[in-house]
């Protein structure tokens, strides 16, 4: 990351009002995804889950509604 974890959080914190179990979407970090030989993408049917600490996380299914012809 090129802030500290602290700093995005604060900065936002100046902008908008922040709630309790709100993301913050940074993007995606280098050597993932497409950068990876072979590419390591999501697909149908993956979860991703997120924990911080102690808390339950949050558990999110990777659902495909797109066709490919939706990005040609």
């Amino acid at each position: 990351m090129i802030f500290p974890a602290g700093t995005t959080p604060s900065f936002n914190s100046r902008v908008f009002t922040l709630r309790p179990g709100g993301i913050i979407a940074t993007g995606t970090p280098s050597g993932i995804g497409y950068a990876r030989t072979p590419p390591w993408l999501l697909h149908d049917g993956d979860v991703v889950e997120v924990e911080i600490g102690k808390s339950s996380g949050v558990r999110t299914p990777v659902i495909n509604t797109a066709s490919a012809e939706d990005w040609a």
